[in-house]
C-alpha cells in the first residue's frame, strides 16, 4: 500500500508501474489527483487499462486497487493531454513495453524540464521522430 498525501506528482508512475507487476497494488488519497495540471486519475485508468491490467475504486474513489500482470506490454500511442507528468511517466516505463510508444504532445515537457529528451538520450533512451 502506497500514500499519496504528500506525494501526488507519483500518482501516475506508480499506477503505470503496478501494472507491470503481478498481483495487486494499493494506492491511497488519489481523488486529489482530479485536480492537478490535467485529471490525472482519469489519464491514470487510461494508462492501467492499456496496459492491459486491471483496477477497483474503492472509498468514494480514493483508494485504487490495481491488478497488475507481467504480459507483454503495447501502447501504440498515448496523448500527454497537456500534462508533463503524463510524459515522464510514459517515458520511464517504455523499456517495459514490447513496441515502441508514439506520445503526442509531447513537447509540453519543454516547459519543466527542456533538457529531458537529451537526458533520455544520453540514459540509453530511442528516440523516433
Amino acid at each position: 500500500t502506497y500514500d499519496l498525501v504528500d506525494t501526488p506528482d507519483l500518482g501516475l508512475l506508480l499506477f503505470a508501474l503496478a501494472s507491470c507487476v503481478d498481483g495487486k497494488s494499493t494506492i491511497t488519497n488519489i481523488s486529489r489527483l482530479k485536480f492537478k495540471e490535467s485529471n490525472r486519475l482519469e489519464i491514470g485508468l487510461k494508462i492501467i487499462t492499456a496496459l492491459n491490467a486491471s483496477y477497483k475504486l474503492l472509498d468514494e474513489d480514493n483508494t485504487i486497487e490495481i491488478y497488475g500482470n507481467t504480459l507483454p506490454k503495447v501502447i501504440d500511442e498515448f496523448d500527454s493531454h497537456g500534462d508533463h507528468r503524463v510524459v515522464f511517466t510514459l517515458t520511464s516505463i517504455s523499456p517495459l513495453l514490447s513496441k515502441p510508444l508514439t506520445i503526442t504532445n509531447a513537447g509540453v515537457i519543454s516547459k519543466s524540464y527542456p533538457r529531458f529528451w537529451n537526458d533520455f538520450e544520453q540514459l540509453g533512451g530511442i528516440i523516433r521522430k
